[in-house]
C-alpha cells in the first residue's frame, strides 16, 4: 500500500475504531479480548482491500459488514456462540491510544495477510480469490457456501432482515420469557435494514435471578439467505472436532401455524474451558431457524453471570440454565417471539 493510501486508511481507523469496537463488544458478549481481536481482524481485512473499500459507496457499511461476517465465521469454526453483552466499559474504547493501537496491529496483520495471499496466488494461480472472498463478505449471499482456494474465511450467507427490531423489543421479549425473575444488566442492540452499517443482528441480554442463582441469558435475531445450506445453526459438524464433553444435537420441527414450513433446531452445550474443572462454567445454546424464511433466533444461557472463555469466565452460580431446551424451543416459537420472527423474515 502506498504511503498516501496508508495515511487515508489510518484516518478511517481513527474515526471508526471506537464504533467498530462497540459493535464487536456486543457480538463478543462483553469479552474485551475477543472484541479487540475481532476489530483487529476486521481492520486487517479492510487494509488488504483498502483501495476497493475507499472507493465503495459506503466504506463504513463495508467495514461493519466485514466485522459481522468475521464474527459469524469465527462462531461457526469455534462454536463460540453469539452471546449477550454485559455493561459497556466506556474506558475500554476511549482515548486516542486505543484507536492507534488497533490500527497499528491491524496494519501488521494486513501486511502479513497480503504476503500470504500473494504467496498463495503464485503457488495456486488464484490471484482473484482475495477479491471474490471480499465480495462474499460485502454482498449477502454472494458465493454462499463456498470457500475459495487461498481464502482463510468461511462464508455465512446472510440476508437483510425485513424490518427494524429494536434492542428494547429484544429485552422486553426476553423478560417475558423469564417471568418472575429479578433482572439486571439489561442491554440490547437494534438492527437497521435501511442502513447496513446499522448491522444485520438484533439482540438483547440480561442477568436473571430466578431464585436458583443468577445467570446470563441473551437472544439474537438474524436472517439467513435462502435456500438454507449448512450455515451457522444448521449443522453440528465443525472443524476442529468438539472438545470432550461438549455436545450438539440437531432436530426438526414439523410445519405448523407457529412455524410454517417447519424449522431446524440445534442445541449445544459447551464448557468455558478445557479440561473441564469442578468450577467451570457452561453455556447452553439453542438455535431455531425457520425453513420458509431463514429467520433465526438463538438463545444463549450461562450458568454464571457472564460469558467468555477460559479463566476470564465468571464461576458457576447454578448447575443448570434457567430454561430447558424444550422450554427454549417452545418460547422462541411461541406468541412472545412471533412478532420478532416475523420482523426478521
Amino acid at each position: 500500500m502506498k504511503s498516501a493510501q496508508e495515511d487515508e486508511y489510518l484516518e478511517f481507523v481513527a474515526a471508526r475504531a471506537k464504533a467498530l469496537y462497540r459493535s464487536a463488544y456486543v457480538l463478543a458478549a462483553g469479552d474485551t479480548h475477543l472484541a479487540e481481536d475481532l476489530v483487529q481482524e476486521t481492520l486487517s481485512r479492510v487494509y488488504v482491500h483498502w483501495k476497493r473499500v475507499a472507493g465503495a459507496d459506503n466504506p463504513v457499511a463495508y467495514a461493519q459488514t466485514v466485522l459481522v461476517r468475521t464474527f459469524l465465521s469465527l462462531r461457526r469454526r469455534r462454536s463460540t456462540g453469539e452471546r449477550p453483552l454485559g455493561q459497556m466499559p466506556d474506558s475500554a474504547v476511549s482515548g486516542p491510544d486505543t484507536a492507534l493501537r488497533l490500527a497499528l496491529r491491524a496494519v501488521e496483520r494486513g501486511r502479513s495477510r497480503r504476503r500470504r495471499r500473494r504467496g498463495a496466488a503464485v503457488v495456486a494461480g488464484v490471484g482473484a480469490c482475495g477479491v471474490m472472498a471480499v465480495a462474499a463478505l460485502v454482498i449477502p449471499g454472494a458465493l454462499a457456501g463456498t470457500r475459495p482456494a487461498g481464502s482463510d474465511l468461511e462464508t455465512v450467507a446472510l440476508a437483510m432482515p425485513r424490518s427494524v427490531i429494536t434492542g428494547t423489543q429484544m429485552i422486553e421479549a426476553l423478560k417475558e420469557t423469564l417471568p418472575g425473575g429479578r433482572f439486571s444488566r439489561m442491554t440490547g442492540q437494534s438492527n437497521n435494514p435501511a442502513d447496513p452499517s446499522g448491522g444485520y443482528v438484533a439482540n438483547g441480554g440480561l442477568i436473571v435471578d430466578d431464585g436458583h442463582g443468577a445467570a446470563m441469558v441473551g437472544v439474537s435475531a438474524v436472517r439467513l439467505k435462502l435456500p438454507l445450506g449448512d450455515g451457522d445453526g444448521l449443522s453440528c459438524a465443525r472443524t476442529p472436532a468438539r472438545a470432550k464433553g461438549d455436545t450438539c444435537t440437531l432436530s426438526q420441527l414439523p410445519s405448523s401455524a407457529a412455524v410454517p414450513g417447519g424449522a431446524v433446531v440445534m442445541s449445544e452445550r459447551n464448557a468455558a474451558e478445557h479440561p473441564v474443572r469442578a468450577d467451570t462454567a457452561h453455556r447452553w445454546t439453542v438455535t431455531v431457524t425457520l425453513k420458509s424464511t431463514g429467520a433465526q433466533l438463538q438463545m444463549v444461557q450461562w450458568n454464571s453471570t457472564g460469558g467468555g472463555s477460559g479463566a476470564d469466565t465468571p464461576k458457576p452460580t447454578r448447575a443448570a440454565p434457567p430454561l430447558s431446551e424444550q422450554q427454549v424451543v417452545a418460547a422462541l416459537t411461541g406468541a412472545v417471539w412471533s412478532p420478532i420472527l416475523g420482523a426478521v423474515g
